[in-house]
């Protein structure tokens, strides 16, 4: 993957990555979960670039100092949906299928839904999308983040008091990270602003109405999760299918919530397929 640094409509820098873009190829755009980076899905990008060209990004760079996070707007979704923007432009992209993962899909889905000429195929993998209105179960983790979430959100002392209780020991590392991919799911527990500044991201995905954005998407859209998946529940994926106007749902009946990152045969045999579609 090849490395470029877009600047977005605010002065952000977005780290922008993309495989070598091959004409009369279709673009897939990535959708990365927050404070991640490519190399956390590299086997699924060296398996898609076989037949695509791929682009994506890391999410405003949530973690880095130089990104103003007393700003209201500068971690919002709203102002990564305009880095896609920015994206697209730089690419010179009319539209292209989307693919979205974890945290990730609920960006994605807020994309599609408010760029409706941008995506023509959208593909939400293992979406965290916190449904808190008891249509659908939650797993321990959910019910954490959804716990500890206003806390780490409302200012950076609680959050360093958050991070020393729950993360110095370890404790905490293992409950919301994974030691298979230990670097990129521990990296917003590193410190204090860190966690601060995921927790403010993570608010404002949150925030948003991904039911209501759902039914506003018209293109055709693929759901996937898996049934051993202990971050995001199943049932989550499945209601936010049931929203979708013109969709497909597909369920691991033996896959966790990184079979993704893992580059799993069977899921990325799904994605191509749903992208090949004509």
């Amino acid at each position: 993957m090849e490395e470029v640094t877009i600047t977005s409509y605010d002065g952000v820098p977005i780290r922008t990555y993309h495989s070598r873009l091959a004409p009369g190829r279709e673009n897939v755009v990535i959708v990365l979960p927050l404070a991640t980076r490519p190399s956390f899905i590299a086997p699924a990008i060296e398996r898609l670039t076989e037949q695509y060209n791929i682009i994506t990004w890391e999410s405003r760079l949530i973690l880095e100092p130089h990104v103003p996070a007393q700003d209201p707007g500068s971690l919002s979704i709203e102002s990564s949906n305009k880095d896609l923007n920015a994206i697209y432009d730089y690419f010179q992209i009319s539209s292209a299928y989307m693919l979205g993962y974890c945290s990730g899909a609920a960006a994605a889905l807020y994309m599609a839904a408010h760029n409706p000429g941008r995506v023509h195929r959208l593909a939400l993998v293992n979406g965290a999308y916190f449904l808190t209105g008891g249509e659908c179960d939650l797993t321990q983790y959910e019910q954490d983040v959804i716990g500890l979430l206003p806390q780490i959100a409302s200012d950076r002392n609680r959050a360093s008091y958050i991070l020393h209780k729950f993360f110095a020991n370890g404790t905490g590392s293992a409950r919301f990270g994974n030691p298979e991919f230990g670097e990129e799911t521990c990296r917003p527990f590193s410190n204090a602003d860190s966690l601060y500044r995921f927790g403010l991201g993570l608010r404002n995905f949150m925030s948003h109405d991904s039911q209501k954005e759902a039914r506003e998407i018209t293109v055709p859209a693929l759901v996937a999760s898996g049934k051993r998946d202990d971050r995001t529940h199943y049932s989550s994926s499945i209601l936010i299918q049931t929203q979708l106007r013109n969709s497909e749902f597909y369920l691991d009946s033996t896959g966790d919530h990184y079979e993704l990152c893992r580059g799993k045969p069977e899921l990325l045999e799904t994605l191509t397929g749903f992208f090949s579609k004509c």
